[in-house]
Protein backbone atom coordinates (compact mmCIF):
# COMPACT_ATOMS: atom_id res chain seq x y z
CA UNK A 1 0.00 0.00 0.00
CA UNK A 2 1.83 3.36 -1.47
CA UNK A 3 1.46 6.64 -1.60
CA UNK A 4 0.37 8.35 -4.95
CA UNK A 5 2.54 11.16 -4.54
CA UNK A 6 4.92 11.34 -7.56
CA UNK A 7 7.69 13.06 -4.48
CA UNK A 8 8.24 10.22 -1.84
CA UNK A 9 7.72 6.86 -2.34
CA UNK A 10 6.37 5.78 0.76
CA UNK A 11 4.56 2.43 2.17
CA UNK A 12 3.55 0.04 4.03
CA UNK A 13 3.65 -3.97 3.37
CA UNK A 14 3.66 -7.69 4.15
CA UNK A 15 6.12 -9.38 2.78
CA UNK A 16 7.18 -12.59 2.72
CA UNK A 17 11.08 -13.46 1.97
CA UNK A 18 13.56 -16.46 2.03
CA UNK A 19 17.24 -17.47 1.89
CA UNK A 20 19.34 -20.44 2.47
CA UNK A 21 18.87 -20.20 6.22
CA UNK A 22 15.12 -20.52 5.78
CA UNK A 23 12.05 -18.03 5.33
CA UNK A 24 10.13 -15.40 7.75
CA UNK A 25 6.74 -13.18 7.38
CA UNK A 26 7.15 -9.37 8.48
CA UNK A 27 5.45 -6.06 8.09
CA UNK A 28 7.49 -3.36 6.58
CA UNK A 29 7.18 0.62 6.72
CA UNK A 30 9.12 2.69 4.31
CA UNK A 31 10.12 6.15 3.45
CA UNK A 32 11.58 7.75 0.51
CA UNK A 33 11.88 9.51 -2.27
CA UNK A 34 10.96 9.78 -5.81
CA UNK A 35 13.12 7.48 -6.99
CA UNK A 36 13.23 5.00 -4.13
CA UNK A 37 12.38 3.67 -0.49
CA UNK A 38 15.63 4.70 1.62
CA UNK A 39 14.11 4.20 4.72
CA UNK A 40 12.53 0.85 6.02
CA UNK A 41 11.40 0.16 9.70
CA UNK A 42 10.06 -3.56 10.30
CA UNK A 43 6.94 -3.64 12.44
CA UNK A 44 6.33 -7.16 12.79
CA UNK A 45 8.96 -9.69 12.10
CA UNK A 46 8.21 -13.66 12.60
CA UNK A 47 11.13 -16.14 11.79
CA UNK A 48 9.52 -19.92 10.18
CA UNK A 49 8.29 -21.26 13.12
CA UNK A 50 6.04 -23.30 11.41
CA UNK A 51 4.49 -20.60 9.77
CA UNK A 52 2.83 -21.30 6.66
CA UNK A 53 3.94 -20.41 3.17
CA UNK A 54 1.09 -18.78 2.06
CA UNK A 55 -0.44 -16.56 4.37
CA UNK A 56 -3.84 -13.73 4.11
CA UNK A 57 -2.49 -10.03 4.73
CA UNK A 58 -5.18 -7.39 5.48
CA UNK A 59 -4.07 -3.91 5.38
CA UNK A 60 -5.70 -1.22 7.16
CA UNK A 61 -4.98 2.14 6.92
CA UNK A 62 -5.69 6.12 6.65
CA UNK A 63 -2.42 6.71 5.29
CA UNK A 64 -1.43 9.06 7.94
CA UNK A 65 -1.81 8.30 12.09
CA UNK A 66 -3.80 4.82 11.75
CA UNK A 67 -2.28 1.45 10.74
CA UNK A 68 -3.85 -2.24 11.35
CA UNK A 69 -2.11 -5.45 9.84
CA UNK A 70 -3.80 -8.97 10.38
CA UNK A 71 -2.28 -11.85 9.24
CA UNK A 72 -4.60 -14.88 8.55
CA UNK A 73 -7.19 -12.41 10.82
CA UNK A 74 -4.76 -11.94 13.36
CA UNK A 75 -3.80 -8.89 14.46
CA UNK A 76 -0.43 -8.32 14.64
CA UNK A 77 0.03 -4.42 14.50
CA UNK A 78 -2.00 -1.49 15.49
CA UNK A 79 -1.23 1.58 15.45
CA UNK A 80 -3.09 4.98 15.63
CA UNK A 81 0.17 7.74 16.15
CA UNK A 82 1.81 6.67 12.81
CA UNK A 83 3.43 9.07 10.44
CA UNK A 84 2.88 7.51 7.73
CA UNK A 85 2.76 10.37 4.87
CA UNK A 86 0.89 8.63 2.53
CA UNK A 87 -2.09 10.80 1.03
CA UNK A 88 -4.98 9.07 -0.86
CA UNK A 89 -5.73 7.95 -2.83
CA UNK A 90 -3.16 4.99 -2.59
CA UNK A 91 -1.61 2.23 -5.03
CA UNK A 92 -1.36 -0.79 -4.74
CA UNK A 93 1.27 -3.19 -5.73
CA UNK A 94 1.40 -7.20 -5.56
CA UNK A 95 5.69 -8.28 -6.37
CA UNK A 96 8.54 -10.47 -6.20
CA UNK A 97 11.86 -9.33 -6.11
CA UNK A 98 15.04 -11.01 -5.69
CA UNK A 99 18.77 -10.46 -5.05
CA UNK A 100 19.80 -12.83 -7.98
CA UNK A 101 20.34 -11.31 -11.61
CA UNK A 102 20.72 -15.08 -13.11
CA UNK A 103 17.25 -16.53 -12.36
CA UNK A 104 13.58 -15.61 -12.80
CA UNK A 105 11.23 -16.15 -9.61
CA UNK A 106 7.30 -16.64 -9.79
CA UNK A 107 4.64 -15.54 -7.16
CA UNK A 108 1.17 -15.99 -7.35
CA UNK A 109 -1.51 -13.93 -5.51
CA UNK A 110 -5.13 -14.48 -4.92
CA UNK A 111 -8.05 -12.77 -3.88
CA UNK A 112 -6.92 -9.19 -3.99
CA UNK A 113 -9.20 -6.55 -3.13
CA UNK A 114 -9.39 -3.32 -1.52
CA UNK A 115 -12.85 -1.93 0.53
CA UNK A 116 -13.70 1.70 1.74
CA UNK A 117 -13.74 0.78 5.14
CA UNK A 118 -13.16 -1.89 7.71
CA UNK A 119 -16.66 -1.35 8.87
CA UNK A 120 -20.41 -2.25 8.46
CA UNK A 121 -22.89 -0.43 8.99
CA UNK A 122 -26.52 -1.60 9.84
CA UNK A 123 -29.28 1.51 10.56
CA UNK A 124 -32.62 2.40 11.54
CA UNK A 125 -32.72 -0.74 13.97
CA UNK A 126 -35.21 -0.31 17.15
CA UNK A 127 -33.40 -0.07 20.24
CA UNK A 128 -33.25 -3.35 22.40
CA UNK A 129 -32.78 -4.67 19.65
CA UNK A 130 -30.01 -7.37 18.66
CA UNK A 131 -28.38 -7.26 15.03
CA UNK A 132 -26.57 -10.63 13.95
CA UNK A 133 -24.45 -11.46 10.87
CA UNK A 134 -23.76 -15.23 10.66
CA UNK A 135 -21.31 -17.02 8.12
CA UNK A 136 -20.61 -20.16 9.48
CA UNK A 137 -18.89 -20.60 12.95
CA UNK A 138 -18.56 -16.95 12.22
CA UNK A 139 -21.14 -15.22 14.40
CA UNK A 140 -21.46 -11.30 14.73
CA UNK A 141 -23.84 -10.15 17.37
CA UNK A 142 -24.27 -6.35 18.22
CA UNK A 143 -28.06 -5.14 21.19
CA UNK A 144 -28.76 -1.29 19.91
CA UNK A 145 -28.74 0.39 23.64
CA UNK A 146 -31.79 1.66 24.65
CA UNK A 147 -30.53 5.19 24.59
CA UNK A 148 -29.50 5.03 21.33
CA UNK A 149 -31.24 6.78 18.61
CA UNK A 150 -32.81 9.84 17.71
CA UNK A 151 -32.96 12.97 19.70
CA UNK A 152 -36.77 13.05 20.29
CA UNK A 153 -36.50 9.14 21.71
CA UNK A 154 -38.72 7.79 19.40
CA UNK A 155 -38.00 3.62 18.84
CA UNK A 156 -36.37 4.18 15.62
CA UNK A 157 -33.15 5.53 14.06
CA UNK A 158 -30.09 3.60 15.82
CA UNK A 159 -27.60 1.78 14.09
CA UNK A 160 -24.82 -0.64 15.15
CA UNK A 161 -21.23 -0.73 13.61
CA UNK A 162 -19.58 -4.27 12.97
CA UNK A 163 -15.94 -4.48 12.12
CA UNK A 164 -15.03 -7.03 9.65
CA UNK A 165 -11.46 -6.16 9.32
CA UNK A 166 -10.24 -9.64 10.64
CA UNK A 167 -12.13 -11.37 7.93
CA UNK A 168 -11.82 -12.83 4.24
CA UNK A 169 -14.23 -10.81 2.58
CA UNK A 170 -16.53 -11.07 1.30
CA UNK A 171 -18.39 -12.21 3.89
CA UNK A 172 -21.23 -14.37 2.80
CA UNK A 173 -23.65 -14.07 5.02
CA UNK A 174 -27.43 -13.07 6.50
CA UNK A 175 -28.41 -9.45 8.33
CA UNK A 176 -30.94 -10.91 10.89
CA UNK A 177 -32.47 -8.46 13.87
CA UNK A 178 -33.93 -9.37 16.26
CA UNK A 179 -36.45 -7.75 19.31
CA UNK A 180 -35.97 -8.31 22.95
CA UNK A 181 -37.52 -11.65 23.04
CA UNK A 182 -35.36 -12.70 20.42
CA UNK A 183 -37.77 -12.76 17.78
CA UNK A 184 -37.10 -12.08 14.12
CA UNK A 185 -38.40 -8.73 13.00
CA UNK A 186 -36.23 -8.48 9.80
CA UNK A 187 -33.77 -9.64 7.63
CA UNK A 188 -32.45 -9.55 4.14
CA UNK A 189 -33.72 -11.45 1.72
CA UNK A 190 -31.26 -14.39 2.02
CA UNK A 191 -27.69 -14.32 2.31
CA UNK A 192 -25.63 -12.20 0.82
CA UNK A 193 -22.12 -10.58 0.09
CA UNK A 194 -20.87 -8.04 2.49
CA UNK A 195 -17.96 -5.69 2.19
CA UNK A 196 -16.29 -3.16 4.26
CA UNK A 197 -17.48 -0.24 4.02
CA UNK A 198 -21.37 -1.19 2.96
CA UNK A 199 -24.40 0.54 5.26
CA UNK A 200 -28.01 -1.29 5.59
CA UNK A 201 -31.03 -0.08 6.67
CA UNK A 202 -33.68 -2.14 7.92
CA UNK A 203 -37.07 -1.04 6.67
CA UNK A 204 -39.89 -2.96 7.95
CA UNK A 205 -39.08 -6.68 7.30
CA UNK A 206 -36.69 -6.19 4.94
CA UNK A 207 -32.83 -5.24 5.72
CA UNK A 208 -31.74 -4.19 2.12
CA UNK A 209 -28.41 -2.19 1.22
CA UNK A 210 -28.14 1.55 0.93
CA UNK A 211 -27.36 2.27 -2.63
CA UNK A 212 -24.91 4.20 -3.21
CA UNK A 213 -22.60 3.35 -0.32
Amino acid sequence: MQTSSPNNINYVTCAAGVDRDGYWWSVVETYGNSQQATQFFTLRFQWMNNQPLTRDCTIITNGSNFLQVYLDGTLVFASKSMNLLMPEPFNSYLEVQSTSANNMYVSTYTDYYETQSYLVKVQDVPRGSTVELTAGSLVLSKTVDHHDGDSKGENKGASVVFDIGPYHLPIVSSIKVYNSDHELISSTSGPISIWGGDVYSMRGSEVSHDSGD
